[in-house]
């Protein structure tokens, strides 16, 4: 037999003596955890990770909301991980622990431990596997943004009641009566347009008196931004909030003129046609408008308004999920019937026989090179 058969004999019998190792390399976790509505404002959370790392053997991996001053926890849960390693975890009003709090103004960190199973620990462990905070710098600003866009709805929804009085309106008067109260709520007291409207000698108005323009105007992410070292969360979703805000002040504007106009119409046929479009706009100003006919409202040019700045304000605190998970432990794989130990035995067996026969074979090699 020749050298060359002779190892190639070795290496196939070593190959199958030998027990099949798989190794998972490590792979970059990936995810983010989103405070979102459910039953009230930011009250839930939900998770969305890859490659989640894989607990300690009798481990669970829980989720946590930290407080600014780190000293108070909230447990979101323990989470399920998926046989792809995935993790679709949604802390709500069906969850345990739900106490319906604005979760955005209580906490600004978010850590994920390993937990004893079925432990329910009310303090997360020292065993963090991620960590991840919002810019302390933004924080403050995200929150009032979310005030501010939650005040601006509510002052949207004055005006769309108001405005749809207009078309049940007994006169042309009591029409513009009602169109000079919309243009009023919307331009606010120091605007160039504000004032007695239908000319009947009182300046009316409804909401708070500022103006919906003066609002809007007030919402900008900037603050949020600057103040984020560059976080690349907070300035793309800071960015989409402007945008909605952008399309919001424009369909307002198109709002108060059209209603300006339609007040100096004299017939009411033709008034009446045309009035209900002034609520349809301020719907469109609080709601977006689905232009592209997607079926989804984005947060793009001519598409989002008030409740998608609102959402996006909220993304802007969204906790990024990152890390190396940890690789799986090598198995040997075995038959799954049977006694485990026999098989276990029998390739020892082999492996054994295979180190004789290498062993035997370096020695014959050895006496014909002599």
């Amino acid at each position: 037999m020749t050298k060359l058969k002779l190892i190639l004999s070795i290496s196939l019998i070593i190959g199958v003596a030998i027990p099949t190792l798989h190794v998972y390399a490590a792979s970059s976790t990936t995810g983010t955890a989103i405070i979102f509505d459910s039953l009230s404002k930011s009250d839930a959370i939900v998770y969305s990770i890859e490659n989640a790392v894989t607990p300690d053997s009798g481990k669970e991996l829980v989720g946590w909301l930290v407080s600014d001053d780190a000293k108070t926890n909230k447990s979101t849960g323990a989470m399920t991980i998926s046989d792809t390693g995935a993790i679709a975890h949604t802390f709500d009003q069906s969850s345990t622990g739900y106490s319906g709090d604005n979760l955005l103004d209580s906490f600004a960190s978010i850590v994920i431990t390993q937990e004893t199973i079925g432990s329910n620990p009310t303090a997360p462990s020292s065993s963090i596997v991620h960590s991840y905070s919002v810019p302390s710098g933004s924080i403050s600003h995200i929150r009032k943004l979310t005030t501010d866009f939650t005040s601006i709805t509510s002052e949207l929804n004055i005006a769309i009641t108001e405005a749809s009085k207009a078309s049940s309106s007994s006169s042309l008067a009591a029409g513009n009566q009602v169109l000079e109260k919309v243009v009023n709520a919307i331009e606010g007291p120091n605007g160039s347009n504000y004032g007695d409207l239908d000319k009947n000698g009182t300046t009316e108005s409804v909401g708070d008196g500022t103006g919906l323009l003066v609002h809007l105007a007030a919402a900008t992410s900037a603050n949020a931004i600057s103040g984020a070292g560059g976080n690349a969360t907070v300035d793309t979703h800071g960015k989409l909030v402007d945008t909605n805000t952008g399309n919001a002040n424009s369909l307002l504007v198109q709002a108060r003129d059209e209603a300006i106009a339609l007040s100096s119409e004299t017939n009411s046929t033709i008034f009446n046609l045309n009035i209900a479009r002034i609520a349809v706009l301020l719907q469109n100003a609080r709601d977006g408008i689905d232009a592209d006919a997607s079926g989804t409202i984005e947060s793009t040019t001519g598409e989002g308004a008030v409740r998608q700045a609102y959402v996006e304000t909220q993304k802007m605190a969204t906790f990024n999920i990152t890390g190396d998970a940890a690789p799986v432990t090598p198995v040997v794989e075995t038959p799954s019937v049977g006694d485990s130990l026999v098989p276990v035995s029998i390739k020892l067996v082999l492996v054994f026989a295979a180190l004789l026969l290498v062993m035997g074979t370096g020695s014959l090699l050895a006496r014909k090179l002599i």
